[in-house]
């Protein structure tokens, strides 16, 4: 689970910039805003999930929550594209 989740993750990742530039059509200060976030969201789950960790006596718990939120979200992105583009507003107007 563990290596399928963290190989998807780095295989999207440099598609990302591309997919909305190109097909999103966002300029450079929405990318940038858009990295920004993901980069802040990533600092502060790391400092939190620290502090859990440190005071709980076990660590299973934390872990299987990660990775159940990395394997669900991407699922939940799918599914909200799927779901804008059937109501007939168009996905890239959705995502932004």
């Amino acid at each position: 689970m563990s290596f399928a989740t963290d190989a998807a993750g780095e295989a999207i990742y440099p598609l990302l910039p591309v997919f909305l530039t190109q097909v999103l059509a966002a300029g450079a200060v929405s990318l940038g805003i858009v990295e920004g976030a993901a980069e802040a969201a990533n600092s502060i789950l790391k400092i939190v999930s620290g502090r859990l960790a440190d005071r709980s006596g076990t660590k299973r718990p934390l872990v299987l929550a990660g990775y159940t939120l990395s394997s669900a979200v991407p699922c939940t992105y799918s599914r909200w594209i799927s779901i804008s583009s059937a109501n007939g507003s168009s996905a890239e107007t959705s995502a932004l």
